[in-house]
């Protein structure tokens, strides 16, 4: 225990010598008198000459009131000094045109290095401190005109001169000029850097810089909207099934049953249905004739009856009307597209009908419609180019 009372005792009376060679002779005193009390030798003569120091308590807490005493007394740190001066300092020239400097660069959108000066203090050699407000002149050039004789402003800080006691002794503002380079102003001499301010351009500035965040915002808000739509499709993509036909992986047309089509037009519609099932491929071919009227075709094709990956739907009009075969061809898309895309794919059969050629993609599943002469052929498959395209 004596060995750890030695240690502390002479890290406290190096620390005081310390204190004396830095000028804070009070709380070199204070030290120098605990490291003294700490000390065995010392401690136990107390103990013998006083019965009251022979109390730990007693021995404790007087060495912390010694301690608290010094560091009262302790001058406060030089960059508490700086922040307090930019921050309630009136007078000051350099300052205060900073201030306006920068009140115009926070209507820019610059950062503020007086509300928080902290960050932009620096220390230079032992007794120096400099307040780099980090202002970028680079965007100033758009209202901040040339001085006459200097040119441009490229940058400026303050520089803070201290005493031991950590008091301000002097302070001087160094800026650098395009054409003259560094300038020193000593103190409160410098010039009026803000009439170089021109109030017209920097309007014009604030809009220009409005527009662009304008524009920025609305890109971000496409970028975000384009990539949740992409996602979306993908996971429509993904929720399609694919099955070898043919030793290639094909998309199924979902929600389509082969049996359930051809019965329904060999019931409704007195189609004849060719039916052929080899090598792992179904093929069926509906027709229906009515001499010198039309030609109805539908060719249902997949990797069997409840994978269908494509159907042709092929009209020839000998002369019953546009209007018989839209129904045809309606019925066709309404029957292989999703429950609830029919009234869709229904507006769109309805729009498109009779013209050249027209394509869609609803609910996943791609339309082709063309028209030719006599004929009309209305494909249906599942195309993973337009899923993720449309």
């Amino acid at each position: 225990m004596k060995v750890a009372k030695y240690i502390l005792a002479v890290i406290t009376l190096l620390l005081s010598v310390y204190a004396f060679i830095d000028k804070r002779i009070l709380f070199g005193i204070m030290l120098l008198a605990i490291g003294a009390l700490i000390l065995p030798p010392i401690s136990d003569k107390l103990k013998e000459k006083f019965s009251f120091w022979n109390n730990k308590i007693v021995r404790y807490v007087s060495l912390f009131v010694l301690l608290m005493i010094g560091a009262t007394n302790l001058p406060p740190a030089r960059d508490t000094t700086i922040i307090n001066y930019i921050q309630k300092e009136t007078n000051d020239k350099a300052l205060n045109e900073l201030k306006k400097l920068e009140t115009v660069g926070n209507d820019l959108g610059s950062s503020s290095a007086m509300a928080n000066p902290k960050e932009f203090l620096n220390k230079k050699g032992k007794n120096t401190m400099v307040f780099d407000p980090k202002f970028d002149f680079s965007k100033a050039t758009n209202y901040l005109k040339e001085d006459n004789e200097n040119g441009a402003i490229k940058n400026l800080v303050v520089e803070f001169d201290f005493d031991s006691n950590n008091t301000i002794t002097s302070k001087r503002t160094i800026i650098t000029y395009s054409k003259k380079g560094e300038v020193t102003y000593p103190n409160n001499e410098i010039p009026a850097i803000s009439t170089l301010i021109d109030y017209q351009a920097m309007e014009t500035y604030k809009k220009v810089l409005a527009q662009e965040k304008e524009r920025a915002k609305e890109e971000e808000r496409l970028n975000k909207q384009q990539a949740a739509e992409q996602e979306k499709k993908k996971k429509l993509l993904a929720s399609f099934e694919t099955c070898d036909f043919g030793g290639e992986q094909t998309y199924i047309i979902p929600e389509l049953d082969a049996g359930t089509l051809y019965t329904a037009l060999e019931d409704n519609f007195e189609f004849t249905t060719d039916k052929s099932l080899k090598n792992g491929v179904v093929d069926y071919l509906c027709t229906r004739e009515m001499s010198r009227k039309f030609d109805y075709k539908v060719r249902i094709m997949g990797c069997s009856p409840y994978k269908i990956i494509g159907v042709t739907a092929a009209a020839i009009d000998y002369g019953i009307g546009q209007n018989e075969v839209m129904g045809f061809i309606r019925y066709i898309a309404i029957s292989t597209c999703r429950e609830n895309d029919v009234e869709v794919v229904r507006n769109w059969v309805e729009a498109n009908i009779g013209n050249e050629s027209s394509e869609t993609t609803i609910g996943g599943i791609t339309f082709l419609l063309s028209h030719s002469g006599r004929s009309t052929t209305l494909q249906v498959s599942v195309e993973e180019k337009n899923i993720l395209a449309n």
